[in-house]
């Protein structure tokens, strides 16, 4: 089974959270060539650091650890083919552009379902906040991380 990481989702492998034990279930169990997210991702994410350095949640230190490790972490990911970093194609943006207008979405949030839908995935993993803002803007379904482990375990078996 395809499985593409929006950021918000793949985030909490590195700034735990309610959820982040779901995401690396789901990371632990993929196989060569199932997990995929949108090279966009490595900017959301960083920037996730970079913003809780401002909000003085962590130091900068922390920080550039943290970024240090995650981008080391995706390459490891790529190196062992269980996650693909997808480039952003002309066809990705125009999509991507299509659905922003429609559902009135921020343009990484439609790079993000734009890019799933190019690629045939079979499930979006989102946090909360994401699932509620982007449900219907992609053809994919979405799967919240923020549920309770065992209903989120049920409900990713139910899609594979």
């Amino acid at each position: 089974m395809k499985v593409y990481f929006e950021p918000s989702a793949l985030l909490q492998c590195y700034l735990p959270d309610q959820g982040s034990e779901n995401v690396e279930w789901v990371l632990s169990r993929l196989n060569e060539g199932e997990g995929k997210t949108s090279r966009w991702t490595l900017l959301e994410i960083t920037r996730g650091f970079l913003k809780r350095k401002n909000l003085g949640e962590i130091t900068s230190e922390e920080a550039e650890d943290s970024i240090n490790f995650f981008l080391a972490d995706i390459a490891t990911l790529e190196q062992e083919k269980r996650v693909e970093v997808i480039d952003i194609s002309k066809g990705v943006i125009e999509e991507a552009l299509s659905i922003m207008r429609m559902h009135n979405i921020y343009a990484a949030d439609a790079i993000h379902c734009a890019t799933a839908n190019k690629i045939g995935v079979d499930i979006i993993l989102v946090d909360d906040r994401h699932y509620k803002k982007l449900h219907g803007a992609s053809v994919v379904q979405m799967l919240n991380v923020s549920m309770k482990p065992k209903e989120f375990k049920n409900a990713f078996k139910g899609v594979t």
